[in-house]
């Protein structure tokens, strides 16, 4: 996929994208449409995420994949359903993620929803770099975006509930404050990547970068802990080299 964004990259918009074509589109319930589909809405990921939504056209889909505007059209009637049908597989991640059981200290479930959302913030950076354009280009999009992070905190809030019950965050520490715990992970979370690529325009390492951002939420977090809870935390970072 990465070879194929270079060569688009090379060889330059291939003309200018014709008009959708007044029709919607045609049959989808066969294999091969459906091998079409997902070739179509792999292809797009991978120039989405190398060259930025806004630089990408279904023309410049079609051509890397070797089929006609017209054939694309039979799938799509145009880029945001393509954007769409990628955002049905990025929801579909990010639930697994939230879903995914996780036992442990606080280090351990941190560090599977850090690590988690920031693999993700990778492999779909486009979705979190092109946010407001997509947003204004499509409200449904828009609207989705924002359930998934209305969930995405509350599931946060409610571990960190869980983990006042069990005796890793102080008992001290009131509903608000672990609701305003909660929104202050999800902005570092979220900002992280662009900071750290900002960071390192020519040495830029994404493993590295998880690594950091997973500290980074511990940092925030540790104030929060039982003394025994910081202490396992202190000695997680340790391991890592933190």
């Amino acid at each position: 996929m990465k070879d194929s964004a270079a060569k688009c990259r090379a060889a330059g918009p291939p003309g200018p994208e014709p008009a959708e074509p007044p029709c919607a589109p045609a049959r989808r319930g066969t294999a091969r449409s459906g091998r079409t589909r997902d070739a179509i809405v792999d292809l797009a990921i991978g120039l989405f995420n190398a060259r930025g939504t806004s630089a990408v056209t279904t023309n410049h889909i079609a051509a890397e994949l070797g089929i006609s505007p017209g054939n694309l059209y039979y799938h799509f009637r145009n880029k945001e359903e393509i954007v769409r049908a990628a955002y049905g597989r990025f929801g579909e991640e990010c639930r697994a993620l939230l879903e995914t059981p996780v036992t442990g200290g606080a280090a351990e479930i941190l560090r599977h929803y850090t690590a988690g959302t920031f693999d993700l913030m990778l492999r779909w950076r486009f979705f979190y770099e092109d946010t407001a354009e997509l947003c204004r280009r499509d409200p449904d999009l828009a609207g989705d975006m924002a359930d998934l992070q209305r969930r995405f905190v509350a599931h946060l809030a409610a571990t960190l509930g869980r983990l006042r019950r069990t005796g890793i965050v102080s008992e001290e520490v009131a509903d608000l404050d672990l609701r305003l715990l909660a929104d202050n992970i999800w902005l570092v979370s979220r900002g992280f990547w662009e900071f750290a690529r900002n960071g390192a325009p020519e040495g830029f390492r994404p493993e590295e970068a998880i690594r950091d951002g997973v500290r980074h939420i511990f940092a925030l977090t540790r104030p929060y802990l039982t003394p025994p809870a910081r202490q396992a935390l202190d000695r997680s970072l340790a391991r890592d080299g933190g």
